[in-house]
């Protein structure tokens, strides 16, 4: 499932894909719950560096989610581990 708050992009992502894009804000823990949080083995953050972050820390009340976030700088990890990421990676 693809969380994707521009409306054109998830339009685009749903018409290209086979996967299930969901409009709306992954930062938000309600919407992340919409979409099955609590039932998923595992979410990854892919967005911006700060907004990971904050994804990481929605999924906080949700156990059992293994949270993966991506960051661009590396000396944003820290930051991911401190918000509840269980790993963090980065393409460099």
């Amino acid at each position: 499932v693809i969380i994707e708050p521009d409306r054109e992009l998830a339009s685009e992502l749903y018409a290209e894909t086979d996967l299930t894009v969901v409009r709306g804000n992954p930062e938000l823990l309600e919407d992340l719950q919409k979409v099955g949080l609590s039932s998923a083995r595992a979410l990854v953050a892919d967005v911006g560096d700060e907004e990971n972050a904050s994804i990481a820390l929605a999924t906080q009340s949700v156990e059992d989610v293994e949270v993966i976030t991506f960051v661009e700088e590396l000396e944003m990890a820290v930051y991911h581990d401190y918000a509840g990421a269980n790993e963090v990676l980065s393409p460099r």
